[in-house]
């Protein structure tokens, strides 16, 4: 059964002792961000997912959290993302064969900030930040009855310190990293397909530092630690009883800038993501780039457009691992749009994110929807 797992990406391994070695399991890992991701930012989706070093709304505090700024004394979020399936196919020794990336329900977020003055905010907010189901059933692999379904729920604290051009902010996050998994077979009983669940927990921090020296140019910057964790399974399905399975989040670094111009009514924002993948092994570093741009038409609307980049990390010339398909498949270009209208104490946003220009097999289109409500 692992057979097939191993054709989607090599488990890669390291020294770990003399007795007992590591697996970086790829689906609990950043690897599968090029579709998982589910880009719950609010209205800042509809300008390239850009905000790094722009002022924010609570629904774009995943961004950084230093740049959220309270307009209200309490302000609720709820938004939702939507994405389209994409069947992604390659040729082996089983002849062609393919499996299919499929959107899982329950991709949206929810939560509240208050502003305790005019210097301190803070909040709580859940968000399903990551998800995606493997499919495995239409293909001509010995088992069609595998699915692999990642989760990342997300439970963050944020607070915020403003103070004269400066704005200095953490989020303390509770993530559960979670992936269900049909027709697995285990070392107990390998002759019948179980249903496994792999999962781990952890405590992170995400801190951010925002300036905004005048009315026109600002700036940010954020980093989030990372670290290893260990794997815990449902049932014992390794691929030896020697090996354990790990999961690797590298750490993360961003920075952005926003200039306001055309007498305040056009913003431009420019962002650089960053995050160390090549520690994990048979992957490159993200290098990824968002422009955006959003033009406040009236006080009651505001349009919004934009471009990001989702590079293809796996490394196809590292001689340690393998993987199925061509170096670049998993690349995409996305091309974003979006609106906000504003009703009394509810600002409604709707964005779109489209990667169909992308030069790979990866080509989606997702719609995000928000509603932010001001007390």
């Amino acid at each position: 059964m692992k057979k097939i797992i191993f054709l989607i990406l090599v488990y890669t391994l390291s020294s770990n002792s003399q007795t007992v070695r590591e697996y970086d399991d790829f689906v609990l890992s950043p690897s599968n961000d090029f579709y998982s991701n589910n880009y719950l930012y609010g209205s800042n989706t509809g300008k390239g997912n850009t905000g790094i070093g722009s002022e924010n709304e609570f629904s774009a505090v995943l961004l950084n959290p230093a740049a959220v700024k309270l307009k209200n004394k309490i302000t609720v979020c709820l938004q939702y993302t939507f994405k389209t399936n994409n069947r992604v196919t390659f040729s082996n020794t089983f002849g062609s064969n393919g499996y299919d990336l499929k959107h899982k329900p329950n991709s949206f977020s929810g939560g509240i900030a208050l502003k305790i003055n005019n210097l301190i905010s803070a909040g709580i907010l859940y968000s399903n930040t990551n998800n995606l189901r493997y499919d495995f059933s239409d293909n001509s692999l010995p088992n069609d009855e595998l699915s692999l379904n990642l989760n990342i729920h997300s439970f963050a604290l944020p607070i915020v310190f403003n103070y004269s051009d400066f704005g200095f902010g953490a989020a303390l996050f509770y993530n559960l990293y979670r992936n269900d998994m049909t027709g697995v077979t285990t070392i107990e009983d390998p002759a019948v397909p179980h249903d496994v669940t792999d999962s781990f927990e952890r405590l992170n921090v995400q801190v951010g530092l925002f300036y905004k020296p005048v009315k026109t140019f600002s700036a940010g910057l954020t980093f989030t630690p990372g670290f290893k964790s260990d794997i815990t399974s449902s049932e014992n399905h390794s691929i030896s009883p020697s090996f354990k399975q790990v999961s690797r989040q590298p750490f993360k670094v961003t920075v952005g800038v926003n200039f306001l111009t055309m007498n305040n009514k056009l913003s431009l924002a420019f962002d650089y993501n960053f995050q160390r993948t090549s520690e994990m092994t048979g992957y490159l570093d993200k290098n990824d780039f968002n422009f955006g741009g959003e033009y406040f038409l009236n006080k009651k609307l505001t349009i919004r457009t934009g471009f990001f980049t989702s590079f293809d990390i796996r490394d196809f010339h590292n001689d340690e691992v393998g993987f199925p398909g061509s170096e670049g498949d998993f690349t995409q270009y996305f091309l974003t749009g979006g609106f906000t209208y504003k009703l009394k104490n509810v600002d409604l946003s709707l964005s779109v994110m489209d990667s169909h220009i992308s030069p790979g097999t990866i080509k989606l289109f997702m719609v995000n929807t928000a509603l932010v409500f001001n007390f």
